[in-house]
């Protein structure tokens, strides 16, 4: 459930799907479905995540499902590690629920945003979320992202979005940046024991570089024509080791195409601004 403090908030109806929970959340000013909670993992859920979703309308194929944003799947993933059960809130990211930004350090109503529904606490951003996860169930341990390892920082999405955004003679020079830090973490993955920066098991760091590098790959193959080389062994193995994890099925997105889609509304969104 919501937190009652919040006034627009309207109420809630109960729809048992197969397995799934469905519980949808209408916006009584708007008249409009602005997310729609899925649970497959049980009633005893210990947090509520809003992430990027289609909650209604739109292409059918997707509805009810998960779409692409990195952060949140990297909290999804986090929690699902260390095995500790959530409803994901699928929300319309053009129309964000107004409640959110009282929840968020931004201030305005952003995504992923978490509710811890044993204290009644919410926390948003993706870095407090899960360093809030690791201090709450320290078992697996992932570490932090103040303590794990800093490879590849700088790729997402800045260096990545500036080869998307590059055209002409910028593009050279952009895919040569791009490239360096496919080395610099190629090599960051080949100096551990593998596939993972941290050895045989993942650390907090790997949890955002896998959802990462996976969007990185299908969004530079299929609007570039250039996905992550195969040359950088290293980063794709540690991506099919990631993508092979049981965390990553129920936080990952829908598909790739609507990876691929995202990243194109980015880049017209860019460009239209510019």
């Amino acid at each position: 459930a919501v937190s009652p403090d919040n006034g627009c908030q309207p109420p809630l109806i109960g729809i048992i799907l197969h397995y799934d929970i469905l519980i949808y959340r209408k916006a009584a000013f708007k008249g409009r479905l602005q997310c729609m909670a899925m649970a497959s993992n049980g009633e005893n859920a210990a947090f509520e995540v809003y992430c990027k979703g289609a909650p209604e309308g739109g292409n059918p194929s997707t509805k009810g499902t998960t779409l692409d944003c990195p952060f949140s799947q990297r909290v999804m993933m986090t929690l699902g590690e260390k095995n500790v059960k959530f409803v994901k809130q699928l929300c319309d990211e053009q129309d964000l629920p107004d409640f959110l930004g009282d929840h968020h350090p931004a201030g305005k109503p952003l995504i992923p945003v978490v509710k811890d529904l044993q204290k009644d606490r919410w926390i948003g951003e993706s870095d407090d979320i899960v360093t809030y996860i690791e201090e709450k169930y320290p078992d697996p341990s992932l570490g932090t992202p103040d303590t794990c390892s800093k490879a590849g920082e700088g790729l997402f999405p800045d260096t990545f979005m500036d080869f998307l955004l590059a055209e002409g003679d910028d593009e050279a020079s952009a895919k040569k940046k791009l490239e360096e830090k496919y080395e610099e973490l190629d090599k960051a993955f080949g100096e551990s024991e593998g596939p993972y920066l941290s050895g045989k098991q993942p650390c907090a760091a790997c949890i955002a570089l896998g959802p990462q590098l996976y969007h990185i790959n299908i969004a530079t193959g299929r609007i570039k024509g250039w996905p992550i080389p195969d040359k950088y062994s290293n980063i794709h193995r540690f991506l099919d080791a990631i993508k092979s994890r049981p965390s990553w099925g129920p936080a990952a997105p829908v598909n790739d195409d609507v990876v691929e889609d995202g990243w194109r509304t980015k880049i017209k969104q860019k460009k239209e601004s510019s």
